[in-house]
């Protein structure tokens, strides 16, 4: 019998990121990542085929997977019973399946090229609707360029692997995509969508309090809520210099914004953000691109929760449903990456199997997980019980 309670599946796709823009469109929660790459130190937890994984990076995927759920934001604050050992399973699932993969990538010598990555990523920017929609994922998810990097070159990885050991079976028929958009037709009805690019003067009050605080501990509520007012007016004031100085040679923008935005996914496209949708986007910047027109200034500075924007409007795609011809690309990769997530997850069950049976996977006595007898007497003594919602977003 496995040592773990069984989990749904879907924790492989998204503690691995096998397949990253159906983890960042659909499931609504941040990544663990970078897992294997902490500093090695503290005691053993588990041993995988050789290789030894620490407290440190058993702590840093328990902490991730805590703050997930909103019941703590360390070991020693992640609660008890039965939540405490939901986390403790989670966390030694996902080491145990990127150890596990680790390895297969190192010993098919896995290689992913830069291009490879550029590629995936705007991939991934066309598929979640441009660069703004990305960006309010990443906030909503918790997550920094430098995650989206990571699990980026971990989900070529995994592809490559998966076409490696030819885990996928037969190619996908037109009847399976027609079949499914049939099923999901209501899904194709695309809303208005419009581009842009922007400057951004980054103004967030919380922030601009946090680190004048930071620089004086000793300062008083009114003398600090003064500061933040001044701050905020003085980025205002380089916008609205930014704004005239555009208005009187608008060719001037791309140059403008990568010498001055803030926006750093945005800047070194002279800030290009792509197409964006009501719902994914923040509204004062959605109010301004909903009244402005197309190819043109928009005449005022747009106020958003990140800050003052300096915004052009771009193409304008009014309302529509996508036909079976234009669907069948996104579904065509939608349903070839669900097999891409079934194939690992069978393949990653029968490793793990693999190295139960030869006793290559060992953890320690402290890390056991409880047996499902365990769990459920647990699960019924909580009476099922769910944590707090996170208060982050």
């Amino acid at each position: 019998m496995s040592v773990f309670v069984k989990m749904p599946r879907a924790w492989v796709a998204g503690s691995l990121s096998l397949m990253l823009v159906a983890s960042l469109g659909l499931s609504g929660c941040g990544q663990p990542t970078g897992l294997l790459n902490t500093s090695q130190g503290g005691a053993t937890v588990l041993t995988i085929d050789g290789k030894v994984v620490t407290k440190n990076e058993y702590d840093k995927a328990y902490e991730q997977t805590a703050k997930q759920m909103g019941v703590g934001d360390s070991p020693q604050m992640g609660g008890s019973g039965i939540f405490n050992e939901i986390i403790k399973q989670q966390a030694l699932q996902q080491l145990i399946a990127l150890s596990v993969i680790d390895q297969a990538v190192k010993k098919y010598d896995i290689q992913v090229l830069p291009k490879e990555l550029e590629a995936k990523r705007q991939e991934i920017i066309k598929q979640v609707g441009g660069t703004a929609a990305l960006q309010a994922i990443f906030k909503q998810n918790n997550m920094t360029e430098e995650d989206f990097n990571y699990q980026l070159k971990q989900m070529k990885q995994l592809e490559k692997l998966v076409d490696k050991l030819g885990l996928v079976k037969g190619s996908l028929t037109p009847s399976e995509v027609a079949s499914f958009y049939k099923a999901h037709e209501i899904e194709f009805d695309l809303p208005l969508q419009i581009s842009s690019a922007h400057i951004l003067i980054k103004a967030i009050p919380a922030k601009i309090r946090a680190d004048i605080q930071a620089k004086n501990k000793a300062i008083t509520p009114q003398e600090l809520e003064k500061q933040v007012v001044a701050e905020i007016d003085t980025k205002k004031k380089k916008a609205e210099d930014l704004l005239a100085e555009i208005k009187k040679a608008p060719d001037k923008f791309g140059a403008l914004a990568e010498r001055n935005s803030e926006d750093t996914m945005t800047q070194v496209k002279k800030g290009e953000v792509g197409f964006m949708q009501q719902r994914t986007s923040d509204p004062g910047y959605w109010q301004a691109l909903a009244k402005g027109k197309a190819g043109q200034l928009y005449p005022e500075i747009v106020k958003s929760a990140y800050g003052f924007h300096i915004v052009k409007v771009g193409e304008i795609k009014p309302a529509k449903k996508k036909n079976l011809a234009e669907a069948t690309p996104e579904i065509t990769t939608m349903l070839e990456n669900q097999k891409r997530q079934q194939a690992i997850g069978t393949w990653l069950d029968a490793q793990i199997e693999s190295l139960k049976k030869q006793n290559k996977l060992v953890i320690a006595d402290d890390y056991k997980p409880s047996s499902p007898e365990d769990m459920q007497k647990q699960m019924q003594g909580a009476g099922q019980a769910a944590p707090q919602a996170s208060a982050k977003p």
